[in-house]
């Protein structure tokens, strides 16, 4: 199972398939940190990320011509989905999109419309590989209280306490 899908071009995330309920641009600075973590490292590239849980990271790096920033697919997925297949899916995107958009990304100004389209091939080419995206909805938080002690606060004869709330997210 994809649960989402992500490009990623010169730290910031061109398309994003499916709905992760994390904001993408923290993710794509978290896939960004580590790829260029383990490529300054000389442990060559990044190809996945594991988690304890059921889920995991693949990724396929494409190093751009003209020396800039490389672009990143990154599939989020079951971890019982095969890797070799799931890199087989990325490798076969990341050739249909340099087919299409190569310019666009050499002269990427911002404008994110521009790769709008390519989501029907991304459906197109997870079909092909008999995969499925599954929406997951986000689960709910319980509230969290962080109490800080300030300075004395000399009206009151007492500490200030600074109170972070964290909002429950919606069901």
């Amino acid at each position: 199972m994809i649960y989402n899908l992500f490009v990623i071009y010169d730290g910031i995330c061109i398309i994003q398939y499916g709905e992760l309920g994390v904001d993408a641009n923290l993710l794509t600075g978290f896939i960004c940190a580590i790829s260029n973590f383990s490529r300054e490292t000389k442990n060559g590239e990044i190809r996945g990320i594991e988690f304890e849980g059921d889920k995991k990271f693949v990724l396929v790096s494409y190093e751009c011509l003209d020396g800039t920033s490389p672009l990143i697919f990154v599939v989020y997925c079951g971890s019982d989905d095969s890797y070799l297949d799931v890199k087989n899916l990325l490798v076969d995107l990341r050739n249909e999109f340099l087919g299409e958009y190569s310019y666009p990304v050499l002269d990427f100004n911002g404008n994110l419309e521009v790769f709008d389209a390519f989501k029907e091939k991304i459906d197109r080419v997870v079909k092909e590989y008999n995969y499925s995206l599954v929406y997951v909805k986000p689960q709910a938080t319980a509230e969290v209280q962080l109490i800080f002690e300030g300075k004395e606060d000399e009206q009151k004869g007492g500490k200030m306490k600074t109170v972070v709330r964290r909002r429950k997210e919606r069901k």
